[in-house]
């Protein structure tokens, strides 16, 4: 008998306990979201509280209703965020009849906390964005919602393109040669494989930093990732890309090196940077 009582004694003191804990954290999660309340912070408090009246803890969902209730404010600018943009974005994602019913669900739950206004704004908004047996309809807006994501897509794109291509030449020129060399290769290519206006714009810029630097490549070659016997060093790089090891002599002739590409070749022979011999 005395022990069954400890047993029940001791679990009503880690539930108090645990609820005790719980109801600390609710309050602290409560003053965060009240605060961004004050501060017209609203998205912010919202963000804040959905978590809370969504948990298992009924501290957790209590202290959430409170900051609602304390501050009309927060379920208004969710009811206004509802607009024919989000409607339309949810019913695209998940379809006419579950987009309706997460919408008025979501008016129905906010209601007791928000102004009659924002309410009945919120509910014609449904009411029009999603009529009855719009499927069609729905479907076409959804296209220009989507055509008008692709445009802005497109404009930011080309504004991120334009601020790339002005810092381009400074960055190609800054280049060390034989870098420029495989980044020039990795241009062909891009080019050639793309065809998009800004992958011709770049290898246009590095055709002239070549012609700058004077250094002669074999774009046939390149473009196939091939090599041959009399290729300038450049043309190397630009095919096959850096070497994985590289050991040079340094005699009254010039310099010969060999590279290294894989683990156990093929090995490249160079003299004074032309292509002499190579073994696979």
């Amino acid at each position: 008998m005395l022990k069954t009582q400890l047993v029940a004694l001791a679990s009503l003191l880690i539930t108090n306990h645990c609820f005790a804990l719980d109801t600390l954290g609710a309050i602290q999660k409560a003053e965060i979201a009240s605060k961004l309340a004050m501060q017209g912070k609203y998205a912010a408090a919202w963000d804040e509280i959905i978590p809370m009246l969504r948990a298992n803890s009924l501290a957790l969902r209590w202290y959430g209703e409170d900051v609602l209730n304390r501050h009309t404010g927060v379920a208004n600018a969710r009811l206004a965020a509802l607009d024919t943009n989000q409607l339309l974005t949810m019913a695209c994602a998940s379809g006419l009849e579950q987009a309706r019913n997460e919408a008025e669900l979501l008016v129905f739950d906010l209601r007791r906390y928000a102004d009659d206004q924002p309410v009945a704004e919120a509910t014609d908004r449904i009411s029009t964005t999603y009529p009855a047996n719009g499927d069609q309809e729905l479907a076409r807006k959804c296209q220009q919602l989507q055509d008008a994501r692709d445009l802005d897509e497109r404009k930011l794109k080309a504004a991120a393109d334009a601020e790339a291509l002005k810092a381009a030449p400074a960055f190609i020129r800054a280049l060390a040669p034989l870098k420029f060399c495989v980044d020039y290769g990795d241009a062909l290519r891009d080019q050639a494989s793309s065809g998009n206006p800004m992958a011709t714009k770049v290898l246009h810029l590095f055709n002239d930093d070549a012609a700058r630097r004077g250094l002669p490549v074999n774009k046939a070659l390149v473009l196939k990732q091939r090599i041959r016997i009399g290729i300038t060093q450049c043309t190397l790089y630009a095919a096959w890309g850096f070497p994985r090891d590289t050991n040079r002599t340094v005699g009254p002739w010039g310099t010969h090196s060999q590279l290294v590409y894989g683990e156990y070749g093929p090995y490249v022979y160079l003299d004074n940077g032309v292509l002499r011999s190579f073994q696979d």
